[in-house]
This record gives C-alpha cells, sequence and structure tokens, in this order.
C-alpha cells in the first residue's frame, strides 16, 4: 500500500503544478478544475509540434463541427488559451472578457474574414500559428519556431517604426504610436540654451578648440626659389623648352587615342563582317537544305505505287494541259522539273524573306518600304499595339503645324446651328477632332467633352505611348517643342542636357522644394532662360506628371491602398459609436417611460 501510494503521490506531483494554479480556492471553493481548460493546458505543455497543438485546439473548439469558427468558438478557445497561459505565468496582468472580445475582433480583421460568417479551420491556425511565432515565451511553450530568432535585441531595439512593422513586429495602430513618441521625444542636445552653453564653451578655449575652422590653405605662403622650370627630355640629359616638351607629350598621347580608337572600330567592324559572312552562310545552308528536301519529295512521289501514284499522275498532266493551253508544249519530264523548280522558288523566296526580317533587326539590310493605299483607313491595317510599332505610327506624331491649339479652353470643333454647319466629309471632320485630341494629350491634358464618341485605337496607342516614364530622347524632345512655340530646338536640347530623362523632368517640376509657383517660375525662367510663357511650360510638365505611369497613375494608385487602412478603421469606430448612442438613447427612452407610468400610478 505504501508503494501504491507513493506512485500515485509521484503522479501528481507531475499534475500538480499545471493543476493548482488553474483549479479553484481551496479555501472558497473544491480545488477544482474545468475539463476544458484541463484538456487545453495539457495540449500546450505537449511534446507535440505547434502545428498538431493548433489542430487538434481548433478542432475541439468547433463545437458544431462545421469546420467554421464562428466568433463566440473563436473566444472561448483564446479564452482557455488565456487561462491556461496566465496559469503557467505568460503576463503581468489579468485579461478580462473586453480584451479577448478585441482579440477575436483582430484576428478576423487581421485575417480579412467577416466576422458573422466565421473563419475556417484553416484560417485560424494561421492566426494562431503567426500570434505565437511572434513571442520568444509562446514558442518555447508551444514548440514552434520564433519568427525573429536570428535577429538579436540590440537590432530589434534600433530597429526604426516603420521596418518593424514591415516586417510584422507591431501593428498599424503601434507604428502610428511609435513614430509620434519619436517626434515628441524631448532631445536635449537640441534645447537652445544647451547649444548656446556648447558654443560659448568652444570659444572660450580659443587655440585649443579642436572644432575650430581651418583658414591655412587661404593664408598666403611664401615661394621657394627654384633653380629652373626647364624638364630635361626622356631620351636623354638634353635640356629643351617647356613648350616643346608639352606639345610633344600632347602628340604622343593624341596617337596613342588614335590607335586605340582605330583599333577598336577595326575590331567592331571585323566583328559585324564576320557575323554578317555566317548569317548569309546560314540563309544559303538553309536554301541547299530546302532543295535536298524538295528534291527527295518529288523523287518519293515518282516511285509511289497505287492510288498515290495515280493522283501525282493527274497532277502532273493537269499542268501540262494548262501550258499546252499557253502554248508551251513540255513533256512529262519537262513538267515535272517545272513543278519542282516552282517549289524551290517558292521555298527560296519565303526563306529569304525570312532571313531578310532578321537582317533588318541586326542591321545587315534596310528595310524595303512598301507602298500603302491611301484610301485603306488606318484601323484596318493596325490589329494590334506591336502592329501600330512596326508600321510606324508615331514617325508623324509631333508635327508643329498640327500641335496648335486655340487660346482659353479646348473645344470640339463642331457646328451649332444647321444652318451654319459645314458640309465637310467623314474623314475630314475625324481627322480635324484627331489633331485636337494629339495635341491635348502631348501636354497631359484629357479633356471630357472631346471624348464623348469614344477614343479612337490610335489614340489608346497614342495615350500608351505617352504614359511610359522612360522614353527616347528623340521623342522627348520632339514632345517639348510641342508645348508652345517658345521651346525651339536649342532651347529643348539645352533642357536635355541638363536633366536628360522624363523622370528628372517631372521630378523638377513636382519637387516639394518649391513653396509657391511664383518661385518655380522665376528659377525656370532664370535657369533655363525662357524669358516667355515659363508658367505655360511649367503647369504643362505639371499635367504631364499627372498622366505619367509612375508619378500619376501608380503614385495616386498607391495612395488609394495606402488611405484604405485608415477609412476601415473610421467606418469601425463611426459604427461603435453609433451603436452606442443607439443603446443609450433606448436606455433614455426605457427610463421615461418608467416615469410616466408611475406619475399616472400616483395621480390614480
Amino acid at each position: 500500500l505504501l508503494q501504491r501510494a507513493l506512485r500515485r503521490k509521484a503522479k501528481e506531483n507531475l499534475v500538480l503544478p499545471l493543476y493548482s494554479p488553474l483549479a479553484n480556492s481551496i479555501v472558497d471553493g473544491d480545488f477544482s478544475v474545468g475539463l476544458v481548460h484541463m484538456i487545453v493546458a495539457l495540449t500546450i505543455v505537449s511534446s507535440d509540434q505547434a502545428t498538431e497543438k493548433l489542430h487538434f485546439l481548433v478542432d475541439l473548439f468547433d463545437m458544431n463541427s462545421d469546420e467554421f469558427l464562428a466568433s463566440e468558438e473563436m473566444g472561448c478557445m483564446i479564452h482557455s488559451c488565456v487561462k491556461v497561459l496566465e496559469a503557467v505565468g505568460f503576463g503581468d496582468r489579468k485579461v478580462d472578457e473586453a480584451e479577448v472580445h478585441s482579440i477575436v475582433l483582430r484576428a478576423f480583421y487581421s485575417m480579412g474574414v467577416d466576422q458573422h460568417k466565421g473563419m475556417t479551420q484553416y484560417e485560424a491556425q494561421t492566426f494562431a500559428m503567426n500570434f505565437v511565432s511572434t513571442s520568444s515565451f509562446l514558442t518555447t511553450l508551444f514548440n514552434a519556431q520564433w519568427k525573429y530568432g536570428e535577429m538579436s535585441t540590440y537590432m530589434r531595439q534600433v530597429m526604426t517604426p516603420a521596418r518593424q512593422y514591415e516586417v510584422g513586429l507591431i501593428a498599424m495602430p503601434d507604428l502610428k504610436y511609435h513614430v509620434a513618441r519619436d517626434f515628441l521625444r524631448y532631445r536635449p542636445a537640441l534645447d537652445p540654451i544647451q547649444k548656446a552653453l556648447i558654443h560659448e564653451r568652444a570659444l572660450a578655449m580659443g587655440a585649443d578648440d579642436p572644432m575650430k575652422p581651418d583658414y591655412s590653405k587661404f593664408l598666403p605662403k611664401k615661394k621657394r626659389n627654384k633653380a629652373s622650370n626647364v624638364i630635361p627630355l626622356e631620351h636623354g640629359p638634353t635640356l629643351t623648352n617647356l613648350t616643346d616638351y608639352r606639345d610633344a607629350t600632347m602628340m604622343r598621347a593624341a596617337k596613342r587615342l588614335q590607335n586605340v580608337y582605330r583599333g577598336k572600330l577595326a575590331r567592331q567592324r571585323a566583328e559585324d563582317l564576320a557575323k554578317k559572312e555566317a548569317f548569309y552562310a546560314a540563309r544559303d545552308i538553309a536554301i541547299e537544305g530546302m532543295k535536298k528536301k524538295v528534291g527527295a519529295e518529288f523523287e518519293k512521289r515518282e516511285n509511289e505505287h497505287g492510288i498515290a501514284k495515280m493522283k501525282w499522275d493527274a497532277s502532273v498532266r493537269k499542268k501540262q494541259i494548262q501550258l499546252r493551253a499557253a502554248g508551251k508544249n513540255f513533256d512529262r519530264d519537262g513538267v515535272i522539273g517545272l513543278l519542282m523548280d516552282e517549289t524551290i522558288k517558292s521555298g527560296q523566296d519565303e526563306i529569304e524573306a525570312r532571313f531578310h526580317e532578321l537582317a533588318v533587326q541586326r542591321g545587315f539590310e534596310e528595310k524595303k518600304e512598301e507602298v500603302q493605299e491611301e484610301e485603306k483607313d488606318l484601323l484596318s491595317q493596325i490589329t494590334s499595339l506591336a502592329a501600330a510599332k512596326r508600321k510606324n505610327v508615331f514617325a508623324a506624331m509631333f508635327k508643329r503645324d498640327e500641335m496648335t491649339i486655340p487660346k482659353g479652353d479646348i473645344v470640339t470643333p463642331r457646328a451649332e446651328n444647321k444652318e451654319e454647319r459645314v458640309k465637310q466629309t467623314a474623314n475630314t471632320q475625324i481627322a480635324s477632332l484627331t489633331a485636337v485630341r494629339r495635341a491635348a494629350m502631348i501636354r497631359g491634358v484629357f479633356p471630357k467633352d472631346l471624348y464623348k464618341m469614344g477614343e479612337m485605337f490610335e489614340e489608346t496607342i497614342l495615350r500608351f505611348d505617352l504614359a511610359n516614364p522612360d522614353p527616347s530622347i528623340e521623342s522627348l524632345l520632339n514632345r517639348l517643342r510641342a508645348f508652345d512655340k517658345v521651346m525651339t530646338y536649342l532651347k529643348s536640347e539645352d533642357m536635355l542636357i541638363e536633366l536628360p530623362a522624363k523622370r528628372l523632368l517631372l521630378k523638377y517640376v513636382t519637387s516639394p522644394f518649391w513653396k509657391d509657383d511664383a518661385q518655380i517660375y522665376k528659377d525656370f525662367e532664370k535657369h533655363f532662360r525662357v524669358i516667355r510663357n515659363a508658367n505655360i511650360i511649367v503647369d504643362t510638365l505639371r499635367d504631364v506628371a499627372a498622366t505619367d505611369l509612375e508619378t500619376g497613375i501608380v503614385a495616386s494608385s498607391y495612395q488609394e491602398i495606402v488611405d484604405i487602412p485608415d477609412y476601415l478603421l473610421k467606418i469601425m469606430v463611426s459604427r461603435k459609436v453609433q451603436d452606442e448612442a443607439q443603446g443609450s438613447l433606448g436606455q433614455a427612452r426605457e427610463a421615461l417611460e418608467e416615469l410616466r407610468v408611475q406619475g399616472t400610478g400616483q395621480r390614480w
């Protein structure tokens, strides 16, 4: 009996340190523990992996077995886990029901799930694993890996709040508080009194001040006497004039540079010639291979039997009859030879056409210009953006005679009354409207009244091309010249010499350095020597920045995405305040109703 009692006592000692904090008070209660709390405690302290523990806990609290955890089930699970963690010494304060409810709401919000529909078991496990992996104590308790185990304490302390939010150490509300604390933190070194004291101490040190400025290089120095300014030549001890020595040195350096540059050009020409010869050799090999395949095919047809032989003979006789009708008499061998020559010619033309396209891409040959019919519509020739670029649609995009815009607002050139309407063809109306649209789009302006009839395919291509944040220098130069008549070729070229990219131009006009418009107008006029219409050019560049892909479209979309959490937080707070106000109003109405009933009873 004693041995059995000792074994039972040893087993109880294993469970008692976990059971005692969870149990009721032995004085006020019966020293009992809820079955669910005990199961959760034994699951947490077990030696299984964290994924197995969380899977068991989530499945345990899925009371209706629908593989979804409602907000009530999620709250029960978090409440039991919190009670067990308090029993094992995690946390220095009690967690009440309101805080547990807040944790549940934050879990649904962080996982992007509607709390009325519930959270799946996988989503609940994912949230729990992310929460556990951020704490070193919980990772040890759940037998999991700490998310920041490889990061030292010093690295986490000196990390900026933005970086902490990026890696997940803090949430969005904590980020706001950290940033506000950094701005409001007192810095004694920047106090005006402290700065004046340090300055006074530095002046009192005098010549011993290590921070005093060094003006020694600006002080006059005594020149040393030299024996001679003549430099000895390299080929002997003979002396000569310094000018002759410099001329000889410059001539030798110039010859050396010429030799290096000419050698580079010669190597480039030899390499280009070798590539060209190899390219044409490959074309000849392809043509020879095609001829061998055609000859083998014709020989195979001549040696066939049965129905295939009959079909081949019929096609040969048909070709022979066509030739005789044209006045040409050929025997069977002559007709077969003619068919073979035609097939070889067709295949050779196809191979040469393909190699010509490759040669044009690599710069070996010039592109053959095809004569296009003027009556064909542009939309019937262009079916895609790639085809538009091959057809060179943007070649005459920036003609100055088409870029003139009338002063004032841009209006659509339409007649108001039927009597005053000018008789024009449909092509003339579309061309005039397209010119006004094109001029506005190049200046970054997209007025709504110009697009009531829809955007043309050519204008869509132009809009995509103008939104490119990194266009070529030539197209950017032509676009600057189309802004205004004062932007001549020389002024546009001088501007691109200093700011040789579209990004740099837009960064210049959208910089927060400018306090007002007058400052940037004055700087633009003085720096780039644009005497007239400097404000028009700057405003046009700002319009271009608003329609640019990086500076305008992507930046505005990013700002909208950033503002979404604050907007959602405002909605949640307003709903909470509204619900509390409605509850208070209902209580006030009930109190008034009770007072009214009591007053009626007293009168009776």
